[in-house]
């Protein structure tokens, strides 16, 4: 039977713990559940996409080795997600290695996460800081002894459909897992599972052999391995294969006796919009908290209302084509509220000098008032303001509190 290293470590996560986290970070609990499910298959998947490479692999043995992610980690889990020093050093060191598996695409994996589970972005940040070092410690137990760049190349192969299984709808694309494209001819091949073994490994050697060996060595690597996992898994009769098929609409919230189990749907609502065709949002959502900030019975004009996979090009003020989506719902709302007035206000850390951080919040909140003017919302009911790195809402010290200070928020002034 194949090892399935995130329902490993989601097994570790109790139901007391997940109360903790949730508190820590001041969140729903089963949000926190259901941004879990999401990063754990997202930083599996960047460890995965690094061993496909030999030395992609040796780098993640030494971060093992010099980490001591040998699995000790879930003794203590408790006490290491409880807050202070040593829940910091946690996501420290879990922040420092999803940043050098993601690079520049993280603010985007952020964003998605924090939008697929209803959450902030820095409390996404957090989740995904605090599950890298569980999803090390799993695999360095795993190993045990036996650890080299094979092995580690072996296991991480074996993840595949687990990885593939419970990565939510269109969470691949943000990723950017190059190595783990699905469309490649080798990968493709990998999909083509018989009933032996052998069989498997066949189909496997007759598509790669069209390409040449050292541009398919590792994928042939991870491709072999994977694909024994998968014939191992399906052969394997104790255990049922539904469970590692997640429905990627759902979250995974715990039952009551602190097992994980998906029991539920990501709750959604309808939006009246007067005048136009009622809109669909996630419960909890930036769309549903402006909605309610401009409809509620009572005006709060010094709530901030965050932005949830707003991007903008680095150090730019372009906003992503993937971003304009929430713009559109978001002019359609205010243009059913003719009245409503705002406030766009960008935000940035520390980095960099004050003066340009200044000029580029200024600009952002700019770009979103100009978006918004083109899609009919009139000019005066919008004013941008920028923040520079002068109003953190966490501590720049990491690279989570960045994250969380790099924002764009929404004030509802008037209505």
């Amino acid at each position: 039977m194949s090892i399935n290293l995130i329902d490993i470590v989601k097994q570790q996560l109790t139901s007391s713990v997940l109360d903790k986290v949730a508190s820590l970070l001041g969140e729903d609990k089963h949000a926190i559940n259901s941004g879990i499910g999401a990063s754990l298959p997202a930083v599996l998947g960047g460890m995965a996409n690094k061993a496909t490479d030999i030395n992609g692999a040796q780098s993640l043995l030494t971060s093992m080795a010099s980490g001591n992610h040998d699995g000790s980690i879930f003794d203590s889990l408790g006490s290491l997600l409880g807050g202070g020093s040593a829940t910091q050093g946690l996501m420290n060191s879990g922040s420092t290695l999803t940043n050098s598996l993601f690079g520049n695409k993280m603010s985007g994996i952020i964003d998605f996460i924090a939008s697929h589970a209803g959450i902030k972005s820095s409390s996404a940040s957090s989740l995904m800081s605090m599950v890298a070092p569980l999803l090390m410690g799993s695999i360095g137990k795993q190993l045990g002894g036996n650890a080299s760049v094979a092995t580690l190349m072996s296991l991480m192969g074996s993840q595949l459909p687990n990885i593939q299984a419970a990565l939510p709808a269109g969470m691949g694309k943000v990723l950017g897992l190059s190595n783990l494209n699905l469309e490649s001819p080798l990968t493709s091949a990998m999909h083509k599972v018989t009933t032996t073994a052998g069989n498997t490994v066949k189909a496997v050697e007759e598509e790669a052999a069209s390409l040449s060996l050292n541009s398919i060595l590792p994928w042939l690597l991870l491709g072999l391995a994977a694909l024994l996992g998968i014939y191992l898994y399906r052969t394997c009769n104790k255990v049922p294969e539904a469970p590692n098929k997640v429905d990627v609409s759902t979250p995974v919230i715990p039952r009551s006796d602190t097992t994980v189990s998906r029991v539920t749907t990501v709750e959604k609502k309808m939006l009246k919009i007067p005048g136009n065709s009622d809109l669909e949002v996630v419960k909890g959502s930036f769309l549903d908290h402006l909605y309610d900030g401009i409809t509620g019975t009572t005006l709060t004009p010094e709530k901030a209302i965050a932005f949830e996979g707003l991007n903008f090009a680095t150090g730019k003020s372009e906003i992503s084509e993937e971003s304009k989506s929430q713009l559109n719902d978001m002019a359609k709302i205010m243009l059913a509220f003719p009245k409503v007035e705002i406030k766009v206000c960008g935000h940035t850390d520390n980095v960099g000098n004050e003066a340009a951080n200044l000029k580029l919040s200024k600009e952002r909140a700019s770009a979103v008032e100009k978006y918004l003017i083109g899609k009919g919302v009139p000019d005066p009911s919008i004013t941008p303001i920028g923040y520079g790195s002068s109003k953190p809402i966490a501590d720049n010290a990491t690279d989570a509190g960045k994250a969380a200070n790099r924002r764009t928020e929404v004030f509802v002034v008037k209505k």
